[in-house]
């Protein structure tokens, strides 16, 4: 009889014993999983950091191609002539366009003498195309801003219906043209700046 108890207590034990070491894995695995970051979490956080790094890309690209662009220094004007007398001549040359209307080339040829370290020389200047047929006048003074001034040339050029009168005359080291178109009476209008020529330091333009 005692030794029948004694089989089912050792038994009983034994029962235990294993019931514990089973909940104890249990939650030594509950506790596992509860710790270990989800599927889905790790699959958000590698896709946030794949979103920063694109990011940072695109901002550093923008940011280079921004530098790529930077506005470029313009380069100063053409010079023209040499310091002291330069001597010039207007030439107006007539143009035939494709649909038969026409044109006139402006251009103005300098020449130079030479002496005190400057070398002679002669150049070429393009003054533009003007519409119409362009014709070389006696300079005549004009007043501007109450100010009569008196151009060392000038010329009309007559297109369809309107007459302009053009005039060029030197302020400082600049060649101004400007463009008139004659009213009534062959009185200018308002003059009109057309193009700046720059020459060098010095220089005295003179028919």
């Amino acid at each position: 009889m005692r030794y029948l108890f004694a089989l089912a207590l050792a038994t009983s034990l034994a029962g235990c014993s294993s019931c514990s070491s089973d909940g104890e894995e249990s939650t030594v695995q509950s506790e596992s999983k509860a710790k270990a970051p989800s599927k889905g979490a790790k699959n958000n956080k590698s896709k946030a950091k794949a979103a920063a790094e694109a990011k940072a890309k695109a901002k550093a690209k923008a940011k280079a191609k921004g530098k790529g662009k930077a506005p470029q220094p313009s380069k100063p004007p053409p010079e023209y002539g040499a310091e002291g007398e330069v001597k010039g001549e207007l030439r107006l040359t007539a143009e035939d366009l494709e649909d038969g209307k026409k044109r006139t080339k402006a251009e103005l040829a300098i020449r130079w003498e030479g002496g005190d370290g400057i070398e002679p020389g002669e150049d070429t200047v393009l003054l533009g195309h003007a519409p119409g047929t362009c014709e070389a006048t006696e300079p005549t003074p004009f007043t501007e801003n109450d100010t009569e001034i008196t151009p060392l040339w000038s010329a009309t050029c007559t297109h369809e219906k309107a007459t302009a009168l053009v005039v060029l005359y030197q302020a400082g080291n600049l060649l101004l043209l400007k463009r008139s178109v004659l009213g009534s009476e062959d009185k200018p209008g308002p003059w009109k700046p057309i193009k700046k020529v720059r020459f060098a330091k010095g220089a005295q333009l003179v028919p």
